[in-house]
């Protein structure tokens, strides 16, 4: 009897497994079939600016959203045309908003977070309020962070606002991500509220101005280099050589003299963007310096301005300093 019963439990379970496959087979199949009939709709329409019924591709069901959003996200990841962009913000505004709201209301973390992600990819501003309202409920930081992303793309002022509110929510690396978002307008207006900001954040904002090169804020770094302390004055520092920037030697003299190597360091790049008859006489006192990185450096900075070598020889043959003279000649013979 024990075994007639424990038979039937396995043809049972055997039954049940195949069905459970025909279903996942077929599931598969209709989204492979749907995919293939959308992706050239989505294409002719994206691509080669044929007429569409943007109605008729509305997603209808869950299988649509997900295969519709799969399609849209593949040409949002990998293309950067402007036109394209344009019309799939146009379309997911008008026809995604409901779907990706109720994710966002979702108990689900993980069902929010893809909304989130989504909101961003697709810039849904019509999800900003839903996005305010998230916020106020209990967000784990990844959301908070990715919700701040959303505003540093389409609610400025409420990023700005957050961020004067929030003390050291972030850490400098996610402060950075948030701004490279931003526009240089809007990063200008940040740059009036400097002071109003995190420290972490302050030091992200430096940085994003030196990455972009925008030469206009050396006034601001010039300021920042007088800065009591020394992490700001090094982004700073790092800020006006990205810049490219021909440096007022008078402002920087004090740094050939610095306690701090790494301050030495970045006064050496910059003292390269001069005539060496300007900068030689304290490039010669930096070849000298008791940090390796800084010797290495002036001596490279030398070797790079025009009649640099023929002054690394004489010096060479004048100096008593056994690791500047080895340094220099390292230089040296890398020109030959």
């Amino acid at each position: 009897m024990f075994i007639i019963i424990m038979l039937l439990v396995l043809i049972c379970l055997a039954f049940y497994i195949a069905v459970q496959y025909e279903k996942k087979q077929a599931l598969i199949t209709r989204k492979n079939e749907y995919l293939n009939e959308l992706s050239s709709v989505w294409h002719d329409y994206l691509v080669k600016s044929k007429e569409a019924d943007l109605a008729k591709l509305k997603p209808s069901n869950k299988e649509e959203y997900e295969i519709t959003e799969k399609i849209l996200l593949c040409y949002v990841k990998n293309l950067s045309n402007s036109e394209i962009l344009l019309k799939i913000n146009g379309f997911a505004n008008e026809f995604l908003t409901d779907y990706y709201a109720l994710l966002l209301r979702s108990r689900k973390w993980s069902l929010r977070m893809n909304a989130l992600y989504r909101t961003a990819d697709f810039k849904l501003e019509t999800l900003i309020e839903e996005c305010h309202l998230l916020e106020q409920r209990k967000c784990t930081p990844e959301e908070i962070h990715q919700i701040y992303k959303i505003y540093s793309i389409m609610d400025f002022d409420s990023l700005v606002e957050k961020l004067q509110a929030n003390k050291d929510t972030f850490t400098e690396i996610e402060y950075s991500r948030l701004l490279t978002f931003i526009s240089d307008k809007d990063l200008n207006h940040m740059v009036t509220l400097f002071e109003e900001f995190p420290y972490k954040c302050q030091l992200a904002i430096v940085n994003a101005l030196g990455h972009r090169r925008l030469q206009e804020y050396v006034s601001f770094f010039e300021k920042l280099i007088l800065h009591t302390d020394p992490e700001m004055r090094l982004r700073s520092l790092k800020a006006i050589f990205e810049t490219g920037w021909v440096i007022d030697i008078e402002k920087y003299l004090h740094f050939v003299h610095s306690d701090i190597w790494e301050e030495r360091l970045h006064v050496t790049k910059l003292l390269g963007r001069l005539p060496l008859e300007d900068s030689y006489s304290y490039l010669q006192k930096l070849l000298k310096d008791q940090s390796w990185k800084v010797r290495s450096e002036a001596a490279n900075t030398i070797g790079k301005i025009k009649d640099g070598k023929k002054m690394l020889i004489e010096f060479v043959d004048t100096s008593s300093d056994r690791y500047a003279i080895e340094i220099a000649n390292e230089i040296i013979r890398k020109g030959t």
